[in-house]
């Protein structure tokens, strides 16, 4: 669909009446919208608190799986003798 037609279908299908084009005009339209504290860094404080607790799981998940591959003689580190 090209045109109107195409602009129509967008809106009757998503519910929204504009388009992203470009990241500035998406940067604009959020700003303009929900303003610098509420568009931007909307969510932050969640990220924030979930940053840690995934980088915890992480590095715990690496050393148990390091801990029982270490088990097998294929997976043993080469100490050069």
């Amino acid at each position: 669909m090209k045109g109107l037609q195409g602009d129509v279908y967008f809106v009757a299908v998503t519910g929204m009446d504009h388009v992203y084009t470009s990241v500035w005009r998406s940067l604009v339209y959020v700003l303009q919208t929900e303003g610098f504290k509420g568009g931007l860094y909307k969510g932050i404080s969640l990220n924030w608190i979930k940053g840690p607790i995934a980088a915890a799981i992480t590095f715990c998940t690496f050393e148990a799986i390091q801990m029982h591959l270490r088990q097998y003689d294929f997976f043993q580190t080469c100490d050069g003798s």
